[in-house]
């Protein structure tokens, strides 16, 4: 029994083709949100169950999370198209049986399956480079933890449009505020997460960390 939990219907149908060209045995379910990606866990009891990272309604990492604290006996497979370490850790800490990119090939798909049947975990050929510096990137992840707890509503804001790319006068006509203050909140993001002010510093930052800011906080 497998569940394919992805919002994109035509990769959605290509993964569920390359399992019933080796398992034409296999019981597929499918999903195209997060929300019906994690009742179908509960009702369908998929022994694998593909995740999508980014979907509607909720993402695969937390519904992963959620699974794995219910004790589920699904083995659960991460897909994505995010090539960070930091995704990886966050799929990894979640719970994931495994973790796979949306290009790999349909080989290490199947060996993916195989793997995680056998009851060990399985990491894409690609992100394998990551593990050595896993635990470097779990320390940066607690600590952007601690920092978005330590953020107001308003300011989580401001740090998801400066994300965006967004200037301080865009921002300020999108929160109905003064530029002046948009500042003010950027400088205040920036001590709580120690960067220092201006040269754009926190629009660098997040740029670089964009990935996990969406997961963590949005």
């Amino acid at each position: 029994k497998i569940l394919v939990a992805d919002d994109h219907p035509i990769f959605r149908k290509g993964l569920i083709d390359i399992i019933r060209s080796v398992a034409p045995g296999a019981e597929i379910s499918e999903a195209e949100n997060g929300l019906s990606a994690g009742e179908k866990i509960e009702s369908f009891k998929p022994d694998i169950a593909f995740l999508d990272v980014e979907m509607p309604g909720e993402d695969g990492i937390k519904i992963c999370r959620g699974a794995k604290n219910n004790h589920t006996k699904s083995k659960i497979i991460i897909l994505t198209m995010y090539k960070s370490g930091e995704v990886l850790n966050m799929a990894l800490n979640s719970g994931a049986d495994g973790f796979i990119l949306k290009d790999n090939s349909a080989g290490e798909i199947m060996d993916c399956i195989e793997t995680v049947m056998n009851g060990k975990q399985y990491i894409s050929k690609d992100m394998q480079k990551h593990l050595e510096n896993i635990d470097v990137f779990r320390k940066k992840r607690n600590e952007m933890e601690k920092g978005l707890l330590s953020l107001t509503k308003t300011e989580k804001k401001v740090l998801q449009l400066v994300s965006n790319n967004l200037s301080s006068k865009e921002i300020a006509l999108r929160m109905f505020i003064t530029p002046k203050s948009v500042e003010n909140y950027r400088s205040r993001i920036c001590k709580k997460f120690g960067l220092e002010t201006g040269n754009n510093s926190l629009l660098r930052w997040t740029l670089e960390n964009k990935d996990l800011i969406k997961l963590l906080s949005f």
